[in-house]
């Protein structure tokens, strides 16, 4: 007896579990939830004109060419990028709810952050007005037709920049140094001009492919640096477009620590350096583009601090070696002949020779007879050049070759007579 009893629980209980287990089942496929209703607030294949409302400023971008522009001044640097992530928010504008009740304020509409006004390539127009950000449930409420909606917040993020926030802030100039025709710099220690001779200096001075405007020969490392430096500065922020005497005055733009001017085969940009700001960075004018600027402090502070004692050429031999036969070389009372159609000792001489460059410049050449002299003879014997080098102090020797004074380290002028005993 107690054994059919048992049979009959272990029967019932697992008929009970079975009835339990399909219940709950049938409760979770009738309890799945639904996808949310999307509703699609605007569409368009394209968009001619955005225009932002806020209190501070209000905001009209038009088509121009292809190329959005600012419509009130469309010389205004815009990165058009920030437009067309409008844009691409408006040609397919989709809310993820509605709001049935409510009072506007409570979803910061009684006072909106901006309003939004956009019209199709067809003509049509879309109006909104953008209310407060739920972090929360990353959602911006919006007010069109008369109804309040949620759509993602990154909507409201791309309608939040100001006009100068958009302006373009890359390099100043795409170009290469070799495009440059000239720089010039002016500030507290005078005015520099640096011109590039692709072809290089008159007088077999192909190398020298740079040199003030005197024609005197110029570093021509240095000066590609120097162009590098401005041309590709990169603003942080856009301070002021078509700034009033007041804010330039601020800027320590109405007596520039700095100017540089760089042109170009096409144009010329011209950079004035004002102060410095609370965080470091320094204002800088662009006239060219009626825009001031903040630049981090490398830049700024060598076009201000440099002079053109910095950007002397310290290249001591700068003749190409096809111009030259052979050259002799006379030092201790020795004199050794090199012949620079032979490769080998010769190649090797002229390559430290043309190696040199000078670690420092005087203004005075020591009395007394030439230490090392270099003759350098041509195909045409009206042409030669001749290096002499003079003992200056017990570290440098120097030479007046280029028609001022260099100073040479020792060493290499030790390891350039080396070659000749090799």
């Amino acid at each position: 007896m107690k054994r059919r009893r048992l049979v009959a629980l272990v029967v019932t209980a697992g008929i009970s579990v079975l009835m339990i287990a399909g219940y709950l089942i049938y409760t979770a496929l009738a309890a799945k939830e639904e996808e949310p209703q999307q509703t699609v607030l605007f569409s368009a294949e394209g968009i001619s004109e955005i225009s932002i409302m806020r209190p501070e400023e209000e905001l009209t971008f038009v088509r121009q060419g292809g190329d959005w522009v600012y419509a009130p001044d469309r010389d205004f640097p815009l990165n058009t990028a920030y437009v067309g992530d409008m844009e691409d928010a408006l040609a397919s504008l989709t809310a993820v709810g509605m709001i049935d009740k409510g009072d506007p304020a409570v979803y910061g509409l009684s006072t909106p952050a901006c309003r939004i006004r956009a019209v199709a390539l067809d003509g049509r127009v879309f109006e909104c007005e953008v209310g407060s950000v739920n972090e929360t449930a990353d959602i911006v409420y919006i007010r069109t037709g008369g109804a309040i909606y949620m759509v993602s917040s990154g909507f409201a993020r791309r309608f939040s920049h100001t006009l100068l926030a958009m302006a373009e802030r890359g390099k100043l100039l795409e170009i290469e140094a070799s495009q440059v025709k000239s720089v010039a710099l002016e500030n507290a220690n005078g005015r520099f001009e640096l011109v590039q001779h692709p072809d290089g200096l008159p007088g077999g001075f192909d190398k020298l492919t740079w040199a003030f405007a005197d024609a005197s020969p110029a570093d021509a490392q240095k000066a590609k640096e120097l162009v590098t430096a401005v041309t590709g500065m990169r603003p942080t922020v856009c301070v002021a477009y078509k700034p009033d005497e007041q804010t330039m005055a601020a800027c320590g733009l109405d007596a520039p620590a700095a100017t540089a001017v760089i042109s170009y085969g096409g144009g010329s940009l011209t950079v004035h350096v004002g102060s410095q700001s609370e965080d470091g960075q320094y204002y800088a004018w662009l006239p060219d583009r009626k825009v001031v600027y903040a630049f981090d402090p490398q830049t700024p502070e060598l076009l201000a601090d440099t002079d053109a004692g910095d950007y002397m050429n310290r290249q001591v031999f700068p003749v190409g070696y096809s111009r030259l036969t052979y050259a002799t070389v006379e030092h201790g009372g020795d004199s050794v002949r090199l012949d620079f159609k032979e490769y080998g000792k010769a190649w090797d001489f002229y390559y430290a020779l043309t190696s040199l460059r000078a670690e420092g410049i005087a203004h005075e050449q020591p009395a007394g007879d030439a230490d090392v002299r270099i003759t350098a003879y041509t195909e045409d014997p009206q042409v030669t050049y001749t290096v002499v080098f003079r003992k200056y102090d017990d570290d440098f020797y120097s030479t007046d070759f280029l028609g001022y004074i260099q100073l040479v380290n020792k060493r290499d002028i030790q390891g350039l007579l080396s070659i000749l005993g090799a």
